[in-house]
């Protein structure tokens, strides 16, 4: 074999440099610039590496720049061999390999999940993973089936299932308002009425059926009686404290469910402190219990904190009593 069939021509400037069966398929970048791949046999004109990166590229590791340093040392110049450029000459240098990044769909997985994905897939269909970004893109997401289109089938499960979630979320907010809106207020009034009941049947004599009647009759007076001082305590809190206590009517039938619980469970238990305290425990024990009841209410009804509370109970409780004192000094003063 001639020198010249034992070397490979630089495509640009056709330089030619002496074959190297050991270099076959590392990338050499010559004097002129040009980076070209070693074939792995001598001849002709190295193949050109369009992608090649700037001269002012650096060598890669430590230990590439060591073995290469050992490659050129072992490969001497040999003016002999037909003029040819051997590779230990600073015309021609051997370049490190190229570390390519991990990209989306690397090898055709996820790397989170490792289902199948496209190569120019961004998000795993099958887990949300941002292949771009190297993130968890919602875990909302539900599985997809196998086969999946493309990215926007994962972008359309997201929403379905944001969607869902949304729906989800307003409708137990529905269920929770109804409760506190309608059938509580509903169910404190017919557990007042039935404590009415009760407290008429167990501490009124048997036989006196007229003063049966006329126990309810008298809670049933002081519900009426209280209902107008109870809005206006509401609206008066309103001002006061700067809360919101809903719509009207929402807030008038909490205060009914409110006004019969509080004067039928109370009564009740106010006749059975006297009963079992011969009436000494009345005057403390009936008003504190009294009190946590109509707290443990308004925090229910009207997410009312504790300061809020005492002020409706206040008011709800002392303006009757200084509206029928304006009553009787506006009497006295006319006669």
């Amino acid at each position: 074999m001639s020198a010249a069939d034992a070397t490979v021509s630089c495509p640009a400037c056709s330089k030619r440099v002496k074959h190297k069966p050991e270099l076959a398929g590392k990338k050499l970048r010559c004097s002129c610039g040009q980076i070209f791949l070693m074939p792995a046999q001598p001849g002709g004109i190295a193949e050109a590496v369009t992608n090649a990166p700037g001269k002012a590229a650096k060598a890669g590791s430590d230990a590439q720049a060591a073995a290469d340093k050992m490659a050129k040392a072992s490969l001497k110049v040999n003016p002999g061999d037909g003029g040819a450029y051997d590779l230990s000459d600073d015309s021609v240098s051997i370049l490190p390999k190229e570390e390519k990044k991990p990209t989306g769909g690397t090898k055709g997985k996820c790397p989170k999940c490792g289902n199948g994905v496209k190569p120019e897939a961004v998000i795993c269909i099958n887990c949300g993973y941002n292949l771009k970004a190297g993130t968890q893109v919602a875990s909302e997401v539900p599985p997809a089936k196998k086969g999946g289109s493309s990215v926007l089938d994962a972008y359309a499960a997201t929403a379905r299932a944001r969607g869902i979630s949304v729906e989800a979320e307003e409708s137990e907010a529905l269920r929770k308002a109804r409760i506190t809106e309608i059938y509580a207020p509903i169910g404190l009034a017919f557990t007042g009425v039935l404590a009415m009941f009760a407290t008429a049947a167990i501490f009124v004599p048997a036989g006196t059926t007229f003063q049966l009647f006329s126990v309810m009759i008298e809670i049933g007076v002081q519900l009426v009686l209280r209902m107008p001082f109870l809005v206006l305590a509401i609206f008066l809190t309103a001002k006061i404290m700067q809360v919101s206590f809903g719509p009207f009517l929402t807030a008038l039938l909490k205060l009914v469910g409110l006004a019969f619980f509080t004067a039928g469970v109370g009564g009740l238990i106010d006749h059975a402190v006297n009963h079992a305290t011969d009436g000494l425990g009345s005057a403390f024990i009936t008003p504190l219990i009294h009190l946590a009841i109509f707290w443990g209410l308004s925090v229910f009804l009207f997410s009312l904190d504790f300061m809020e509370s005492m002020v409706l109970y206040l008011l709800s409780s002392f303006l009757p009593w200084l509206v029928i004192g304006f009553i009787m000094i506006w009497v006295v003063a006319i006669f």
